[in-house]
């Protein structure tokens, strides 16, 4: 009579298993509330240095209250629009109102600026962006799911959504600068200028998208666990490293042969400056929307 006897686990099932096991384990971690901070805070820096004029904060507070929080919930207010669903419903949730609201004024009115200064400096801005684009990650699948509900086979709707989920701040820019009565800003808008952070929900919603309709072999959790620790790496070597835009080599190279050269456009120089290894927020500062930053005077 022969006994059975039990086949080893090879290295590689256990791999694939504990990849499997950390994917879903990451896609049932609820943003809310660190992450949602996280998001809160870049985005309320990023509008701080997005001011034009810093007497903004005590000559009309409101209407750069209601900037912020179109700001905050960019994502969801454009992606409803899109949608044909509510606009006003990120209002509805009057907790994350005043969290984005307590965030915001910690921004802009903490004593001495000590709450903005220890956000910008390099041991709170390492692991502070590598919490937002593990966010960043997310809501670009959550957009590309909540598209895919409504229309299950637009996939060009669902790339769309994921870049307005992931990079919606960057497409509000121009409404609420308009709330702050600043309409001249140089650079044009996102489409014309898309910043990193654009470019890179872009193609990841390309990549999920891809996923989500079963082009891509791996489960669709751990195309999403992948998406995010690349997105991190991306960012913080970003931080650490002091350059910018890592797309604008390669488009450089690709698009020239492709749409030819224009003498508006000039190749990509590595910045001279630590302007954004300084600078936590969502807005590429080296960039040509150089937009004058009035620091708040103690």
């Amino acid at each position: 009579m022969s006994v059975p006897t039990s086949t080893p686990d090879t290295p590689d099932s256990d791999l694939g298993s504990a990849l499997s096991d950390m994917a879903i384990n990451f896609a049932s971690l609820p943003l809310f509330p660190v992450f949602d901070i996280v998001h809160y805070l870049f985005t309320c820096i990023a509008l701080r240095q997005d001011l034009a004029n810093y007497s903004l904060t005590t000559s009309n507070p409101l209407a750069l209250w209601f900037a912020g929080m179109l700001s905050c919930f960019a994502g969801a207010f454009i992606g409803n629009a899109l949608l044909s669903l509510p606009i006003v419903a990120p209002f509805e949730n009057h907790l994350n109102v005043l969290i984005a609201t307590a965030c915001w004024y910690l921004i802009f009115y903490s004593p001495k600026d000590l709450f903005y200064r220890a956000c910008c400096t390099r041991f709170l801005k390492v692991p502070l962006v590598a919490l937002k684009e593990v966010e960043r990650a997310r809501k670009v699948s959550a957009g590309i799911a909540q598209a895919a509900s409504i229309y299950p086979d637009g996939y060009l709707i669902m790339v769309c959504m994921g870049v307005i989920k992931g990079a919606g701040v960057n497409f509000m820019r121009v409404v609420d600068r308009a709330a702050r009565g600043y309409t001249q800003a140089p650079g044009g808008n996102e489409f014309l200028r898309p910043h990193f952070f654009t470019k890179v929900s872009f193609l990841g919603s390309i990549v999920l998208t891809l996923a989500k309709a079963k082009l891509i072999t791996l489960p669709y959790a751990q195309v999403v666990l992948i998406l995010s620790l690349v997105f991190v790496y991306l960012r913080v070597a970003m931080v650490l490293l002091q350059f910018t835009d890592p797309f604008m080599y390669v488009e450089w190279i690709v698009c020239t042969p492709v749409f030819g050269r224009s003498d508006e456009v000039k190749p990509p120089v590595a910045p001279q400056s630590s302007a954004l290894a300084d600078s936590p927020g969502n807005i590429d500062k080296t960039s040509t929307m150089n937009i004058k930053k009035v620091t708040k005077s103690d």
